[in-house]
């Protein structure tokens, strides 16, 4: 007969105080409790499997959480605008430049795409206001205070009016006149009409590498300051 605290010869001792340990699969098929002490075996197997599983759950969930904090705090201490700076090229393909907040080497094509996108911005009317709004904003960073309100102001003003048509413009020419002015010729074309018109500006400017407002930074990359803008319609011949 089974008694308490009876020793098995086995590789550990079985007791009704203490009924398994960590070899008692290796008890003989004909002990009284075999099929007991099996059946407890196996539940105690499958809730260790579930308890790990858990534990490696939870500690999953915490090595997420800390990376997302972590990545939304580093997210929340950089700055929301990255003005990069692309340009079109003189063959037509688009460029990328770098980012204007760091050390850009400015050249002739980066400035030339810049005053050919202010020409756009000033004398096209597009129908969507959103563009619109962008454009207003562009001219607006770019020029200094004088070429602003004697200039840009009173063109957007008559072009912008309530009933005013669509105005499409196509660049023919840019040419360098020195290191700080060039000019531009282009055609306008009003909706619906056959007509284009042929204009020229002249346009001179400085630049300011002191800019560090990124808004700014985001429509005017180069630092650019327009401060003479001189536009004529050319005579048809």
């Amino acid at each position: 007969m089974f008694k308490k605290n009876k020793k098995i010869k086995t590789n550990t001792i079985i007791s009704e105080n203490n009924p398994t340990k960590k070899d008692l699969y290796n008890i003989p098929l004909d002990h009284p409790y075999y099929h007991e002490i099996m059946g407890y075996l196996d539940l105690r197997s499958y809730d260790l499997v579930t308890i790990a599983a858990q534990r490696n759950a939870i500690l999953l969930l915490i090595i997420v959480i800390l990376f997302l904090v972590t990545g939304i705090t580093w997210i929340g201490v950089k700055s929301k605008f990255i003005p990069m700076v692309f340009y079109t090229d003189r063959n037509g393909s688009m460029v990328y430049g770098g980012i204007a907040t760091e050390k850009l080497v400015i050249t002739e094509p980066m400035v030339e795409d810049q005053l050919v996108r202010y020409i756009e911005a000033l004398r096209q009317v597009p129908t969507d206001l959103a563009v619109r709004t962008e454009y207003v904003r562009k001219v607006k960073m770019l020029s200094d205070s004088s070429v602003y309100h004697d200039v840009a102001v009173p063109t957007f003003e008559e072009r912008y009016k309530e009933g005013a048509p669509n105005i499409y413009i196509k660049i023919r020419n840019i040419l360098p006149i020195n290191d700080t002015a060039y000019q531009i010729d282009w055609d306008e074309t009003v909706a619906g009409s056959p007509i284009t018109i042929s204009w020229k500006a002249s346009i001179s400017f400085t630049m300011n590498n002191e800019i560090d407002d990124p808004l700014i930074r985001i429509y005017n990359p180069l630092g650019i300051q327009i401060n003479g803008l001189n536009i004529n319609q050319e005579i048809q011949k």
